[in-house]
């Protein structure tokens, strides 16, 4: 059992697959390129197996702060392994992006997914609320509302799985709050029902 479980982190080693991706931002409409903006989140669609996770999710921002914006890259990779198929000059990702109407996150470095969930979702804090956003049409549904005077200052999604090496991140939300110089903490299981509205 020990060999397996070193295998299992061995194989779980993750790297960072658009690295010099020579993506071309000259096919988004204006004002959409990521040129100037600020990176915050990235996350990818595929829960069971990284090797062939398609596409990779980005958020940006503007350098203000108050418009969000998402970015899909698609790798252009044709052969079944996932490895470039054409030259080291192309781009290796097709890139889509799009500004989020009505994305309010009160901290920025609360934004996370949670590969349990349906990509349409993200999960950010807006003060005292998490909110789950919808990142197709906009719509926002509070899942929480944290106690009278406090607001959320960090958040993360984790497993109850005991197993050293799970790369499960579960669907229990914690999240931190604070009130002048007091802190609190809660964790709370999204549920099936929550995640499908």
């Amino acid at each position: 059992m020990a060999f397996w479980a070193e295998q299992q982190a061995y194989d779980a080693e993750l790297n960072n697959p658009v690295l010099d991706a020579h993506v071309d931002f000259s096919g988004l409409p204006a004002g959409l390129s990521p040129v100037g903006k600020k990176g915050l989140y990235g996350f990818i669609q595929n829960r069971e197996n990284y090797d062939k996770a398609q596409p990779y999710f980005y958020f940006f921002s503007d350098v203000a702060g108050t418009n969000y914006y998402l970015y899909e890259l698609t790798s252009t990779a044709t052969d079944d392994g996932g490895g470039g198929g054409g030259s080291s000059t192309e781009p290796a990702y097709t890139i889509k992006g799009k500004q989020l109407p009505n994305f309010t996150p009160s901290v920025a470095s609360t934004i996370c997914y949670n590969t349990w969930f349906s990509t349409n979702y993200v999960f950010y804090a807006d003060g005292a609320e998490v909110v789950r956003y919808n990142v197709n049409n906009g719509d926002k549904t509070v899942l929480y509302a944290a106690p009278a005077g406090y607001t959320i200052s960090c958040m993360k999604f984790c497993s109850d799985d005991k197993f050293l090496y799970s790369g499960d991140l579960g669907r229990y939300l914690v999240i931190g709050m604070n009130r002048g110089s007091r802190g609190g903490c809660s964790t709370d299981r999204v549920e099936y029902r929550i995640r499908c509205g």
